[in-house]
C-alpha cells in the first residue's frame, strides 16, 4: 500500500461549499469588445442568422450590428474560433478611436434582425 497521509478531520457539511463548473458564456446575448476584434457571444451570434458578416452601425446612445452579406460596402467577415466557443470580427478602427467605445462586454439587445447594445454601459463580469 502507498504510504499517504490521510486527514483526520470531520466536517459538517453545512461547512461544505461545492464550487461550481465556470461558465464559458454570459447567461445573455453579449459582444465584447477586444484591442483588435469584436467577440460575438453563443447567443448573440444566433440572432444574427449566422450570414458569415456583419455590418456596423451607431446612433449617439447605441452600436447596432446587422447580419450582412459578403457582396455589401462595409461588411466585415465573422470568424468562429472553436476553442474559446465563440465568433469574432474586426472592429472597426473608427468606432473604438473616434467613437470611444470602450473594451470591455455588452449586453446586447434584438434590434430588427441583429444586435444593439448601450455604447457607454460595459456590463461587470459575472461569477
Amino acid at each position: 500500500m502507498d504510504n499517504f497521509e490521510e486527514l483526520d478531520i470531520v466536517f459538517d457539511d453545512a461547512e461544505l461549499e461545492e464550487v461550481e463548473k465556470m461558465r464559458l458564456e454570459y447567461p445573455f446575448p453579449a459582444i465584447t469588445i477586444g484591442s483588435c476584434t469584436v467577440y460575438i457571444s453563443t447567443l448573440a451570434h444566433k440572432i444574427l442568422n449566422d450570414t458569415g458578416y456583419i455590418k456596423y452601425f451607431l446612433t449617439p446612445e447605441y452600436v447596432i450590428v446587422l447580419p450582412a452579406t459578403k457582396t455589401e460596402k462595409n461588411a466585415f467577415k465573422v470568424t468562429e474560433y472553436k476553442k474559446a466557443h465563440s465568433r469574432g470580427s474586426a472592429i472597426p478602427a473608427f468606432i473604438k478611436n473616434q467613437k470611444k467605445v470602450a473594451k470591455g462586454t455588452y449586453k446586447c439587445l434584438k434590434y430588427k434582425d441583429g444586435l444593439a447594445f448601450k455604447r457607454y454601459e460595459p456590463v461587470e463580469r459575472f461569477d
